[in-house]
């Protein structure tokens, strides 16, 4: 039997997790309020900056500027993945 023993130190007054589905929506509600436009039934091609400073963004449906490209799609994230370019 393996056993691991941690110990967690910290000035903070409080530490604490969140439910990450009610998390994730909350950000969606405050991004919508802002103005943002949320594209939830598109899947990311490709992105390339532009040169007056946008951001040309390809989906499986559309073609779009933006001024900027919030990469919000998870773990194995397409566009870090374009972002970050790794050879292993």
């Amino acid at each position: 039997q393996t056993s691991t023993s941690c110990e967690l130190i910290s000035n903070a007054p409080y530490l604490g997790t969140v439910n990450r589905p009610d998390f994730d929506m909350a950000l969606v509600r405050l991004a919508d309020k802002a103005g943002a436009e949320i594209r939830e039934a598109e899947s990311f091609i490709a992105y390339q900056r532009k040169s007056d400073g946008q951001v040309g963004i390809t989906t499986d449906q559309t073609n779009f500027s933006a001024k900027v490209l919030i990469g919000a799609d998870g773990f194995h994230s397409q566009v870090r993945k374009q972002m970050i370019s790794c050879k292993m």
